[in-house]
């Protein structure tokens, strides 16, 4: 009875972990997870008009600077993370932006939590030619059901400059499955922030290069649903 108690109280705070952070023996790595931040300098910022358009798309141009989460497939399978699947050794991103348009009308519900949306960068205007600053990791199973609980959450996708922007989103993901000693500050709501942070940490990258899927679309609803038309 006593041994059937523990085996019980450790599942359960591996699930409240959902991450490495105990390093599970039993359990195989699946994904490699990477904060990744852009941030400009003063000269690139010139034309700022304090918008947090996270990929430099606002209608008037202003950029500050873009934090997003980028996953890489390494468990040998197909791989569901939340609304979306991919391949062994394939790559997605998860961001939170501002909505879109569409024949120049808002799209509905398309503000908050996008899949692979930095994909569109490199054929315009972005962030791309900026500086970046990067942790990577890698996670297991629990820290894949973490995420994807995240991006799952009814009422967890939407964005707002201040409370719940890209930066904000990033970090709320990286802090849920990254081992402690890469833990990063709650209180961070900023690319320029959020650089400092991650250059402070040892074994820090800087201006990686990262891959998208090719499904883009935005999470919406309750319960949420991914949207990859408009």
């Amino acid at each position: 009875m006593k041994t059937i108690a523990i085996s019980i109280l450790v599942s359960a705070l591996c699930l409240l972990g959902g991450s490495k952070g105990y390093d599970d023996p039993y359990l195989d790595d699946v994904l490699r997870i990477r904060i990744i931040n852009f941030y400009g300098s003063a000269d690139s910022m010139a034309e700022d008009v304090g918008t947090d358009e996270p990929s430099g798309r606002s209608d008037d141009g202003a950029f500050w600077g873009h934090s997003f989460i980028e996953l890489k497939n390494i468990s040998g399978s197909y791989l569901q993370v939340g609304l979306l699947g991919f391949g062994n050794n394939s790559c997605m991103t998860i961001g939170c932006f501002s909505g879109i348009k569409s024949g120049g009308n808002p799209v509905y519900g398309s503000d908050g939590i996008w899949y692979n949306r930095e994909s569109w960068e490199p054929s315009g205007q972005g962030f791309l030619s900026l500086e970046s600053q990067s942790l990577t990791t890698t996670i297991d199973e629990l820290g894949r059901a973490v995420i994807a609980d995240i991006i799952t959450t009814a009422g967890n996708s939407y964005y707002d400059l201040f409370t719940h922007n890209c930066t904000h989103l990033a970090v709320q993901i990286w802090n849920a499955v990254a081992p402690s000693y890469w833990i990063l500050s709650p209180t961070i709501a900023a690319p320029y922030t959020l650089r400092t942070a991650i250059t402070n940490k040892a074994g820090h990258g800087t201006n990686v290069s990262f891959n998208c899927g090719s499904t883009v679309g935005y999470v919406d609803g309750n319960p949420p649903s991914l949207h990859t038309t408009w």
